[in-house]
């Protein structure tokens, strides 16, 4: 038996199985924007910089929990069968899985709160701020940069700059 409490664990158990979800999602984004749209440059940062980033995240809490003798799990596998047919649909859904992390992490922080985890609200504070935010205005950077770029008629031309617009 750990440190934690038992509330407080079972958020943390569904904020990793939503990280790990949030990488099925954007594995399928990053299929859509490669094969499906010809955004392979996007496609490849998608994937690896932010795609890749979410078993990391989930290990920071895992590795976190295990020091404190807790255990949480990966959850099952998932996989993501959604079709895209439009670049700005992909980065808008990036948007919503980078929302709904929000969502778990807060939720996780105010079972924290609420059962005197103190050591577990201090560090989802720390990786929400230095994490989670950051993923969050990548989101909407891309999305708004490729808006930019489709307002303009050069929409084709955002793969090439995407590299750009990466912040994480």
């Amino acid at each position: 038996m750990g440190y934690t409490s038992s509330a407080t664990l079972n958020t943390l158990q569904d904020l990793v199985r939503e990280l790990f979800k949030s990488n099925a999602i954007l594995d399928n984004i990053s299929y859509s924007l490669d094969v499906d749209l010809g955004y392979g440059i996007l496609s490849d940062n998608v994937h690896h910089k932010i795609a890749h980033s979410y078993g990391g995240q989930a290990d920071i809490i895992t590795d976190f929990l295990s020091l404190r003798n807790d255990r949480i799990f990966r959850g099952n596998e998932i996989v993501e069968p959604k079709k895209y047919t439009n670049i700005l649909d992909c980065l808008k859904d990036i948007i919503v899985v980078q929302e709904r992390i929000e969502l778990f992490v807060k939720k996780s922080i105010e079972a924290s709160v609420k059962n005197c985890d103190i050591a577990v609200e201090d560090m989802l504070r720390g990786y929400y701020k230095d994490v989670v935010c950051n993923f969050t205005k990548q989101a909407h950077k891309l999305y708004d940069m490729a808006s930019k770029y489709n307002d303009d008629g050069l929409l084709p031309l955002f793969d090439e700059k995407s590299e750009d617009y990466f912040i994480v």
